[in-house]
């Protein structure tokens, strides 16, 4: 059985709530934002392909 792992999903406006999200990465691949606190600490990954 696989474990399931809980991610913290991206940050967007509420105005695009309503759109698909297609994820192919994980975390923030730039990360050096001043303001923002929420990947800090954390790898950027790109979402492996499943068969």
């Amino acid at each position: 059985m696989e474990e399931m792992v809980f991610q913290i999903g991206p940050i967007r406006p509420p105005s695009e709530a309503n759109s698909l999200l297609l994820r192919v990465t994980v975390n923030c691949p730039w990360n050096r934002c001043k303001f923002c606190m929420l990947y800090k600490n954390t790898i950027f990954i790109p979402v492996p392909l499943r068969k």
